[in-house]
């Protein structure tokens, strides 16, 4: 197992990892989270995740529990975006975090 963690480790584990277990949570995890939130409004680039996504997320607990109180039966999980995920651009040419912060 570990030369597959060492050939596959992500760069930012590679050269950040005693800061984040030091300092963030969750493993180090909140650290990470935490710092590219941090260069997403600082330098105005999209967020890797939106309101769709945290919804899609969030919905799963909720579907989940439905699922089981049928017995297992499958659940859909709600398309919050009403279809536009088909489109491979859908998400091109949004403002980035900064723009809403300076709204």
């Amino acid at each position: 197992m570990e030369k597959f963690l060492e050939k596959y480790r992500h760069p930012y584990w590679r050269k950040d990892a005693a800061t984040a277990l030091k300092t963030g949570g969750h493993g180090g995890m909140d650290y990470f989270c935490l710092r590219d939130f941090v260069d997403m409004v600082r330098y105005d680039r999209e967020p890797w995740l939106d309101c769709y996504d945290a919804a899609a997320y969030n919905a799963l607990n909720h579907c989940s529990a439905k699922s089981i109180d049928a017995k297992g039966a499958p659940i859909e999980i709600p398309d919050f975006t009403k279809g536009k995920w088909q489109d491979p651009d859908w998400r091109t040419g949004r403002p980035g975090p900064a723009a809403a912060i300076r709204a």
